[in-house]
C-alpha cells in the first residue's frame, strides 16, 4: 500500500508568518485534539457568521458535527489552521478542503476568518496553503458554488472565463477552478486564473460567496 502523499503539508508541518500588522500566526494541520479550540472559535462567530459559514441558523455543533470536522483523515479531508502567534490554543482563521466522492482529483474548499481577524491578509494566506497543500494530495480542481443572484460575482466569473457547471439547486452555480502547478504563477492566463481563486476564496471567508462542501451538508 502507497502511503498517502501530502508533500511538506503534514502533521509535522508548522510555519510562523508575520502579518501586516506586525503580529505573528502558526500556520498547522488541524488535528483532533484541538477540538476545544475549534469549539471556542465557533463560540466567537457572530450568528450572522454562522448563517454564512452553514447556511441555517446554528448555535451548536452535535458530537457527530465535530467528530467530522475535527477528526480529519488528512489527506481526502483535511484543514489548516492560523493560532494566535503568542498563544497556540487560540485559533483565528481555518481553511478546509473535502474532497468529492469518487473524483479524487476535485475538492471543494471553504475558508473562515474570526471578525476581529480580518483584514490581514489571513484568508488569503490561508488559501495559498489550501492550495499548495490540496496540489500535495492530488486535486487538480476545486469546485465552489455561488449564488446565481451575487452580481459583482458573475462579472468577475465573466472576466476571467472560468467555467459554470450544471446548477445543482435553483439559484446555485458550480464554479470549475484549476488550482495552478505552483504559486506564483507568472504567465497572464495563469494570474488570471490564480486571481480568480484568491478573489473567490477572499470572499468566501468574508461569507460573501457560499462555498458548501456538497459532502457534508455545508458543515465547514
Amino acid at each position: 500500500m502507497h502511503a498517502p502523499q501530502t508533500g511538506k503539508y503534514d502533521q509535522d508541518w508548522h510555519e510562523r508568518v508575520r502579518l501586516r500588522n506586525g503580529q505573528h500566526v502558526t500556520l498547522r494541520l488541524l488535528l483532533p485534539e484541538d477540538r476545544e479550540m475549534y469549539l471556542t472559535g465557533f463560540a466567537k462567530l457572530s450568528a450572522e457568521a454562522r448563517y454564512h459559514r452553514f447556511f441555517e441558523p446554528k448555535d451548536h455543533l452535535t458530537p457527530a458535527e465535530v467528530h467530522y470536522l475535527v477528526d480529519l483523515d488528512q489527506v481526502h479531508h483535511f484543514a489548516i489552521v492560523a493560532t494566535h502567534g503568542h498563544d497556540p490554543a487560540e485559533g483565528v482563521g481555518l481553511a478546509r478542503c473535502v474532497e468529492i466522492p469518487g473524483t479524487p482529483t476535485v475538492a471543494e474548499p471553504a475558508v473562515t476568518v474570526l471578525d476581529q481577524w480580518q483584514g490581514l491578509g489571513i484568508g488569503r494566506l490561508l488559501m495559498r496553503r489550501l492550495v499548495e497543500a490540496a496540489r500535495a494530495r492530488g486535486v487538480e480542481r476545486f469546485h465552489v458554488d455561488i449564488l446565481a443572484g451575487n452580481s459583482p460575482m458573475m462579472s468577475l466569473l465573466d472576466e476571467v472565463g472560468v467555467e459554470l457547471l450544471p446548477a445543482r439547486d435553483s439559484g446555485v452555480l458550480t464554479v470549475d477552478l484549476p488550482l495552478p502547478d505552483a504559486l506564483p504563477v507568472d504567465s497572464t492566463e495563469g494570474h488570471r486564473r490564480r486571481s480568480a481563486l484568491e478573489r473567490l476564496l477572499r470572499l468566501a471567508a468574508k461569507g460573501i460567496v457560499r462555498v458548501l462542501p456538497r459532502a457534508t451538508g455545508g458543515l465547514r
